[in-house]
């Protein structure tokens, strides 16, 4: 159990910084007249964030919702698992179709990998996340019994309220 636990959040976060890389990079020429009162150079190029930029923000919200795979439990992780799902199907589908419009098909490959492992570890966070350990508890503060107006009284008797 412990083990698809790390799987699912290496992979979402992986999967994300894989699609915010690719997306980082080239994916289309330039075209061919420049905005006004600007040269074009043989080096411009458009990336995949300026040309598609619910790739990356679907690739940030997955980075997020790989910590919080660890951060939740019970129906809450398997929201957060949804949301995996939903992000990675989002990055493949975007890469999809910037690829049937203009995009050369290197990193828009690598962007729709990580789209897939995201993908993946929301699909495994769904089906299997109810029965992951949680976070543990070792150093939360103890709940107060003690009311504060007894403790003032505890002091007045010259006890020590925090025992």
């Amino acid at each position: 159990m412990k083990r698809e636990r790390g799987y699912a959040t290496t992979a979402a976060v992986l999967g994300a910084g894989l699609a915010l890389l690719a997306a980082s990079r080239r994916w289309a020429e330039a075209p061919e007249n420049p905005a006004p009162g600007r040269l074009a150079t043989a080096a411009d190029g458009l990336t995949g964030a300026a040309l598609y930029p619910l790739i990356p923000a679907l690739a940030l919200a997955a980075l997020a919702g790989g910590g919080a795979v660890l951060a939740t439990r019970g129906a809450v992780r398997t929201g957060v698992g949804g949301l995996l799902l939903l992000c990675g199907a989002g990055i493949v589908l975007g890469v999809a179709y910037a690829v049937a419009r203009e995009a050369s098909p290197f990193w828009p490959i690598v962007a729709a990998l990580g789209g897939l492992a995201v993908f993946d570890a929301g699909w495994l966070t769904v089906r299997k996340g109810r029965s992951w350990p949680a976070m543990g508890a070792r150093f939360e503060r103890p709940a107060r019994t003690a009311e504060p107006s007894s403790m003032w009284d505890e002091l007045d008797r010259g006890g020590d309220p925090t025992q």
